[in-house]
This record gives structure tokens, sequence and C-alpha cells, in this order.
């Protein structure tokens, strides 16, 4: 995997490939206006003969980004201060009146005449402003705390949240370097055996059904990916146009190929801890992708799920990452073993042992040629799924 230093924004003319676009302001879309939209750029585009899955993949990004030009205003950066929470209109006011008041009390120590009168004025005026100040704060927290009650997840929540997005990330490259290193280690080449997605059967293009519920399953409110396509707007497309989104993801499974442009993932770092002596500091990764390639890892593996289960299913015995299981239900299985062993006496008795291995870094550190090299050993999975599975695991990229 490789991974390359962006600045975001601030990117230079040779980076403009990788530069992130602003985004668009979700709240004031509009669903009807966005619908003609997409109506009348899916008139204008005329499919060729010999299209690609790159090309097709290109077409659907830049006419979904067109749409979202046309009806969705852009982001703008932030121009000044931004108001802390307890700032009013009233305490705008009383500043404003304390930087006059102020300013007719250095006049008049200048001059030498009502100095006390304006110093006994300025020091009101200042007294009423920081009054003011500590009852809106009083306010601000008792509102704050009631929201806490009534929502749990709601504003304090967000509040917190975006108070972690916001920590600035490690600019040193010696420590970008050896954070990125240990969290994504370089494997050795993956299989060169060639998996194509013809050689057994033929390919089941995605349906309607399948693109609706992988469009359902997407969650607002996530950070963007690179191009920043609001997955409300994908949405729209999702259900008033599929066939836009569905000729693409039927090409990439048809051709076998996971496009590049869905590949590169915009690295967020949030900090876990204080660093060890001697060692880095220890963070989390956060990794999007765009919303539109996101869809695409739902449609492929709803698809890896369901092959399993129409031939058996999994071990029983494999409660992680199982819809219905969870690891809770290992432990109360766990639990209930022990119970019985010790219930047993004498002779009967059997000793109980609990193994309990923490891999650091466990689904970064898994080669992925041993990734690979299981899901090849698996009769049950069908043939052009490996050749997509195969290149989405090839030549991945770290802005």
């Amino acid at each position: 995997m490789k991974w390359v230093a962006h600045g975001g924004a601030r990117a230079t003319d040779r980076d403009a490939s990788l530069r992130f676009s602003p985004g668009w302001v979700v709240r004031k879309l509009d669903k009807a206006a966005m619908t003609a939209c997409l109506k009348e750029e899916t008139a204008n585009h005329r499919q060729g003969p010999t299209e690609t899955c790159k090309s097709k993949v290109d077409a659907l990004v830049d006419t979904i980004t067109r749409a979202c030009d046309a009806r969705i205003p852009r982001k703008r950066p932030q121009r000044g201060r931004i108001a802390v929470y307890w700032w009013t209109c009233v305490i705008a006011q009383l500043r404003r009146d304390c930087i006059r008041v102020r300013r007719r009390m250095q006049r008049a120590r200048a001059k030498g005449e009502g100095r006390e009168a304006r110093s006994t004025e300025y020091r009101c005026v200042k007294k009423s402003m920081r009054d003011k100040i500590k009852a809106s704060k009083a306010k601000c927290w008792e509102e704050l705390l009631q929201a806490v009650e009534e929502d749990p997840w709601g504003p304090p929540y967000k509040l917190v949240t975006k108070k972690l997005a916001g920590l600035r990330q490690p600019e040193d490259p010696t420590i970008v370097e050896g954070v990125l290193g240990e969290l994504f280690p370089t494997h050795g080449k993956t299989l060169s055996t060639t998996l194509g997605c013809n050689d057994e059967g033929p390919t089941e293009p995605f349906t309607e059904a399948e693109l609706a519920n992988a469009a359902r399953r997407l969650g607002g409110g996530k950070v963007p990916g690179p191009v920043t396509v609001p997955k409300e707007a994908l949405a729209v497309v999702a259900v008033c146009y599929p066939d836009t989104l569905l000729r693409a993801y039927n090409e990439c499974l048809r051709s076998g190929a996971f496009p590049g442009r869905w590949k590169r993932q915009r690295v967020v770092l949030l900090p876990k801890g204080q660093a060890k002596n001697g060692e880095l500091p220890p963070y989390r990764p956060i990794r999007p992708i765009d919303v539109s390639g996101k869809i695409l890892e739902r449609l492929l593996h709803a698809r890896l799920e369901a092959a399993p289960d129409a031939s058996g299913g999994l071990a029983d015995n494999q409660y992680g990452f199982r819809r219905g299981r969870s690891t809770n239900q290992a432990i109360d299985k766990f639990v209930d073993i022990a119970r019985k062993a010790n219930e047993r006496k004498g002779r009967f008795a059997t000793p109980c042992l609990w193994a309990l291995l923490a891999i650091k870094n466990v689904f970064n550190a898994v080669g992925h040629d041993v990734i690979l090299e299981a899901i090849i050993k698996r009769k049950d999975m069908p043939a052009y799924l490996l050749g997509i599975f195969k290149s989405y695991l090839e030549n991945r990229l770290l802005l």
C-alpha cells in the first residue's frame, strides 16, 4: 500500500489530481431539482461502443459532480474568526460600547480632563459585559447538560467528535513516515495467479434491489473522501436513476477491476494517548473513500457474505463480523463451558483453560496474499468475485 504526504486544500499545482474538493452544503439539497438535473445530464450522455470500466466510472463521477454543482451550493472557506458558543448579539453590542468608552477614557487621560469620570464609566461598562458573558456561559452549560439527558447522541456527542476531528495532524515527516509504516506495513507482492472473472461461470450483474440495499446502509455525517460527493446526492441517483450507477458497477464486476480512483483514501490520524519512552505516539487511522466507491464495496461485501452462506455457512464457532452474532455470545459460551467444567467433581473433573491472543494492528498486518489464498481455497466462492477482489487489494493509495 502506497501513501503520499498531502496538505489537503493547499496542494501544489503538480498535485492537482490529488487535491480535495471543498464539498457541498448538503442541507440545501433540493431533491426535485437534483432529479431534473440528473435527467438532463443522463440524456446528454451518449454511451460509446468501446467504453471501459475506467471511462464509465469517470463518466459516472463527472455526471454526479456536475449535477451537484448545478443544484447544491459549494462550501466556502471560513472567513474571519468563528464565534464562540456563548456569543450573543447583546454581548456584541456591549463589546462595542466598551471599546467606545475605553477610547474616550484614553483621550481624557491624554488631555488630563475628566479622567476619573471616564475611568468609572469604563469600569461599569466592562463589568456589565463580563457579567453578561458569565451568565451566557452558565446558560449554555445548563442547556448542554439538559441535551445530554434528552439525547446522549445529540449535540454533546457531536461537539466532542468535532473537537476530536479538529485535532492537528502530525507534521514532522519522520513521525508521519514512522506512524504510517507501523499502521500500514508493506507486504510482499500479491499472488501472481491470474484470477479472471470469466474463467469459470457467468458473471451475475448487480440488481436494483442490491443497489437500493447498499445505498440504504450508508450512514450520513461521515468523513468524506477525496471527491466528497455527498451520500444524500448518491441516494437520489440510486432511487431515481439506478441504471446510471449499475452501468458502471456492473462493468467493474464484468471486467474484474476495482477503479483506481476509488482506491485513494484520505487518512485522518486520531491520537490514542501519550507516546511511551522511545516510541512513536499512537494513532488510530480513519481512511474514508468516495461514497460512490463505498457503494461498490457494499455490493461486493454482500456477495462475499452470501457465497459461503449458500454452501453451508462459516464455522459455527466464529462469532466476529457475522450478522446476528457478536463477541458477547462467544464470551457467554465460554462462561457456560467453564461453569460446566467446575461442576465436574472427582475423577470426572477436567481443567478449563482460556487462551487470549491480542494481535496489534491485526487487520493491516495480514498480508494480501494470505487473504487471497484463503478465498481461493473456498470452493464456494464464484470466480468472477475473485478477480475484482484481487484488484481491490492491489495498488491502494493513502493521501
